[in-house]
C-alpha cells in the first residue's frame, strides 16, 4: 500500500497536473453538480491553475453533464471518472487540494466526513 500523501492519481487516470477540486459521490441532480461544474465554467478566467474532477457513476444525468462539459470552454480542465474503491477513493481525497459538496439539500454527507478523515 503506498503512502496515500505520495499518490500518482493524477498520473493514473491522465489528470492534469494543476491544482484540483474533486466532487464524489452520486451523480443526481440534489447533489448539485451541474451547480459545480457551472460555477467552474463561469470562473474559468480566474480559474486556469485548476482542473474539476467528477467522481460518479455512469447515468443519464452524468451523461447530461458530460455534454454540457464537452461544449464548454473549460472541457479540456473538467473529468469525469467512474465510481473509485479503497485505495483509489482514498488517494483521491489525498490528491485533491480542495474537496467539493456542492448538494443542494444535504445539510452533512457521510462523504464530507469521509473526506475529512
Amino acid at each position: 500500500f503506498k503512502s496515500p500523501i505520495l499518490n500518482n492519481f493524477k498520473n493514473n487516470f491522465n489528470l492534469l497536473n494543476k491544482k484540483t477540486f474533486l466532487f464524489l459521490g452520486r451523480m443526481h441532480p440534489i447533489k448539485g453538480v451541474d451547480i459545480l461544474i457551472e460555477s467552474f465554467i463561469n470562473l474559468h478566467e480566474i480559474n486556469r491553475d485548476w482542473q474539476l474532477v467528477l467522481v460518479g457513476p455512469q447515468n443519464d444525468y452524468r451523461i447530461l453533464l458530460e455534454n454540457i462539459v464537452k461544449s464548454s470552454i473549460c472541457k479540456e480542465s473538467i473529468f469525469f471518472i467512474d465510481p473509485l474503491f479503497d485505495e483509489q477513493k482514498i488517494q483521491a481525497y489525498y490528491a485533491c487540494d480542495v474537496f467539493v459538496v456542492p448538494s443542494r439539500y444535504d445539510a452533512m454527507t457521510i462523504v464530507a466526513v469521509e473526506a475529512a478523515a
